[in-house]
């Protein structure tokens, strides 16, 4: 029989919900039923798991909905220190253990947002992947500052041309020095960027807040790398003219407006 025949039966479906939480090639699988679960080889934990309703309002970003796990799972445990670099996608499907076919249905798809602890449970704000189709893009805005993303489409800096592997002397909470950071200017780094190897396959990233002698202040702490492991940094950016042409000598590609007139036209003088 097809899943729809299970699902419409009075008294022969036996639904379970599987979760399938993606965070780059990092697979967490769950499922609502009171054992593991093997479906198409894969194994899915049998946790204590639930979410809320799903709602049709017609307002995407509203659509979302709140998963709930254990507070130790695997997949809470990705937020502990902070959210992940990787954009965490979640699917729900839903089949009948009674089903000979074992026919799954994908029953909805977005991406984790945030984590909450609240006692013995982790919450998982969620949200449509469809929201990112509808969501407007950022506009250009008449300002000094140049809006673009450094080494992004629009300022065409190559990332790899500015990227040095350096090998870390102490890691502190936030904090994390180099002989390498401080053979640069202070504030060199500042607005730039660390990335290491967490796992095979699987690259963490940390922004850099300040930069002042041989030590960079992140923008969250990094519990798994120890002195002596080598991670790759880039220099930041203060989207500045300044910093774009004396640090980059990328000014043909700046994309702020530094020269505009700062009298306002709207105060009332005859002449502008």
């Amino acid at each position: 029989m097809t899943f729809a025949t299970y699902e419409t039966s009075i008294q022969s479906g036996a639904p379970i919900e599987l979760y399938e939480f993606e965070v780059g090639p990092t697979i967490h699988r769950y499922c609502s039923g009171p054992d593991d679960y093997v479906y198409l080889t894969k194994t899915f934990d049998g946790v204590q798991i639930s979410r809320t309703d799903v709602d049709e309002s017609g307002e995407l970003p509203k659509d979302g909905i709140t998963i709930t796990v254990p507070r130790d799972a695997a997949i809470a445990e990705e937020f502990r220190i902070a959210p992940p670099s990787d954009v965490v996608l979640v699917s729900v499907y839903r089949l009948h253990v009674t089903d000979a076919d074992i026919e799954r249905k994908l029953f909805w798809t977005g991406r984790v947002l945030n984590c909450e602890w609240k006692g013995a449970v982790a919450e998982l704000t969620c949200q449509s992947i469809y929201t990112a189709l509808k969501r407007p893009g950022l506009r250009r805005l008449y300002q000094r500052q140049c809006p673009h993303v450094l080494y992004g489409p629009a300022c065409g800096l190559v990332d790899t041309a500015y990227k040095a592997t350096i090998v870390l002397d102490t890691v502190s909470g936030t904090t994390i020095t180099a002989a390498a950071i401080g053979a640069q200017a202070d504030g060199h780094f500042a607005g730039g960027m660390i990335e290491w190897e967490s796992s095979p396959g699987r690259y963490e990233r940390r922004g850099i807040k300040s930069h002042v002698g041989s030590a960079v202040t992140l923008t969250h702490a990094i519990l798994e790398l120890p002195a002596g492991a080598s991670v790759s940094i880039w220099p930041g950016c203060d989207h500045s003219i300044a910093t774009c042409q004396s640090k980059f000598g990328n000014i043909l590609n700046y994309g702020g407006f530094p020269y505009f007139k700062t009298k306002n036209p709207f105060v009332g003088t005859n002449v502008f």
